[in-house]
């Protein structure tokens, strides 16, 4: 899901609103697509049960709140690890490095990737994820 205007804060209050006291928000996706001030809000004041979380909002900081909350699982953004993306991304970086463009096509390009984001909206859950 690429961070656009429109998806943008996505997951607001008034998603996680819309939630039973038991879901559980889980972002997989895009940081910024989540509106982590509302999150914070929503885990403590119990309106949903819990997040799990692998992208942040202003990656690589990771607000403190969610740091302390023991309703929260956080693991570092393992959605770029796959072999193809990480000799990608190494390629353009060495190639940035060097003042020249990135030699080749992506992953993706090259029809090695697919790249598709799903959200679904549930009163048990709300999930964010890179299909």
């Amino acid at each position: 899901m690429p961070l656009t205007a429109e998806t943008h804060h996505l997951i607001d209050a008034a998603a996680l609103a819309a939630m039973r006291p038991t879901a559980v928000l889980v972002n997989t996706a895009r940081g910024a697509v989540v509106d982590e001030r509302a999150l914070v809000a929503a885990l403590v004041e119990g309106r949903i049960a819990g997040a799990a979380l692998d992208v942040f909002e202003h990656e690589p900081e990771v607000p403190a709140e969610l740091l302390e909350l023991e309703n929260v699982v956080l693991a570092p953004h393992l959605g770029s690890a796959t072999r193809d993306t990480r000799e990608a991304m190494g390629d353009a970086r060495g190639a940035g490095a060097a003042g020249r463009p990135a030699r080749g096509r992506t992953p993706a390009q090259r029809g090695r990737l697919r790249v598709r984001t799903r959200v679904t909206l549930g009163t048990d859950f709300i999930l964010v994820r890179t299909l």
